[in-house]
């Protein structure tokens, strides 16, 4: 059974997210602010963490950095929820450290199928760095490989999610080159055209399958 933590300050929408994932099969903890967040990680390894932006004290982001900063919860995977469009300094800031976001309101059965969906593809993620580990390369490149697969898969669910969800957000005629693409989303894909590279260089020095499934298309 997969975990989940849920971080929510709201403590109505929290306890009937929490009743409402349970149902749908998954064992669920509940931190209703970041701090308790943080306590909660010293007993708890969830399999993904759902955590709240907009929140008093320290907020979503103060805590993710807590996350990515202590060695024993950096590798959690975190999708981040918001109720409002993401800010061009929050993905140049935090992009690297997240692995997807949602954007409230949804309903319980359709947070639950996007949790589905992202153990599905960390499963097959899972599969692509076992494959890496299993190739005779060192450790060292093996965990840069296993980095930028992560990586990359999120950016890519990032920038596709931004141009469908966003784009209309930006400021076209300020925030633009001649050809109407907003800075940001450049900024974002040259970044991830850069990371894309390095690993097409990685599977070739570890001898790796470059047959991927479509959560690298």
């Amino acid at each position: 059974m997969e975990t989940i933590l849920l971080v929510d300050d709201v403590v109505i929408l929290a306890d009937l997210c929490t009743e409402g994932l349970k149902r749908e099969g998954f064992e669920v903890y509940c931190a209703y602010s970041g701090e308790e967040c943080l306590e909660l990680l010293k007993s708890v390894c969830p399999d993904v963490i759902l955590l709240d932006i907009m929140m008093p004290g320290m907020d979503g982001w103060q805590t993710l950095k807590q996350i990515r900063s202590d060695p024993e919860t950096e590798e959690i995977p975190v999708l981040v929820v918001t109720a409002k469009a993401l800010t061009t300094r929050d993905l140049l800031e935090f992009g690297d450290l997240i692995d997807g976001f949602l954007v409230k309101p949804f309903k319980i059965k359709e947070l639950s199928d996007i949790v589905r969906q992202f153990f599905k593809d960390r499963r097959v993620l899972s599969d692509i760095i076992s494959e890496a580990e299993i190739s005779g390369g060192g450790e060292e490149v093996v965990h840069e490989f296993a980095k930028l697969a992560r990586r990359i898969f999120v950016q890519r669910k990032l920038i596709e999610e931004l141009k469908s969800r966003y784009y209309s957000l930006f400021d076209v005629e300020a925030d633009a080159d001649a050809n109407g693409i907003p800075r940001v989303m450049q900024q974002l894909e040259s970044k991830f055209r850069k990371d894309e590279k390095r690993f097409s260089e990685l599977v070739s020095m570890l001898g790796v399958s470059e047959n991927y499934p479509d959560i690298f298309e």
